[in-house]
């Protein structure tokens, strides 16, 4: 009992931080899948200053569902990934940042102003979605999102995918503003001008001495 509560948390944490990567196993067979999904984007908040319009994503399908498991493209064993063995949000992390490295993207789509996106007509398997392009808005966390994905709560498998994925603020830049250039304009007359007071003043010292 204690095994499968365990399970139910580990999967539950996994959805929630919707890095869903599941197995399908036991919960359907593979002549069961519809043929297509959606991934729906959904960007939160950030901070101010910042906007959810105009990022745009590029993704990429990484690997597909064979017998019942993940596996990945021809082109993209060489990343050493198993997706199948991937079950904390760290874990997920890495393969995500692995697959990165190496990945083609199969296409890509814009945020609109509410910070939606959809990616429809997809065939089943695991897609890795990063920003090709963030324009105003924070730096975002690459995801690896499951078609289908397995929902704890209804019981069911899901087809069309809603993610949000996380995001970080981006470090304040050292920006000069109008008002510190013309400080620096004024600091740079002021010295200027006591600069030529001191010569002055040291050539008529110099001028009153030889009298």
């Amino acid at each position: 009992m204690k095994r499968i509560q365990g399970k139910k948390i580990k999967s539950m944490i996994v959805s929630l931080l919707l890095v869903m990567v599941f197995s399908v196993t036991g919960f359907a067979k593979e002549d069961d899948f519809k043929n297509i999904g959606s991934i729906k984007i959904q960007l939160t908040e950030a901070g101010s200053g910042t906007s959810k319009e105009n990022v745009r994503f590029a993704y990429t399908k990484v690997a597909d569902v064979v017998n019942g498991k993940y596996e990945l493209l021809e082109r993209y064993k060489q990343a050493n990934v198993d997706l199948n063995k991937l079950e904390h949000a760290e874990d997920l992390k890495k393969a995500a940042e692995q697959l990165e490295k190496i990945v083609e993207k199969d296409g890509e789509i814009v945020t609109d102003k509410k910070g939606k996106a959809v990616i429809e007509n997809l065939s089943i398997g695991v897609y890795l979605l990063t920003v090709s392009d963030r324009g105003i808005y924070d730096n975002v966390t690459s995801v690896l999102v499951s078609i289908p994905t397995f929902d704890e709560i209804n019981g069911e498998m899901v087809y069309d995918v809603k993610v949000m994925p996380k995001h970080t603020p981006i470090p304040p830049e050292t920006v000069k503003t109008g008002d510190e250039k013309d400080l620096e304009k004024w600091l740079f007359f002021v010295v200027g001008a006591m600069v030529l007071i001191v010569i002055s003043g040291g050539w008529l010292l110099c001028k009153e001495g030889k009298k």
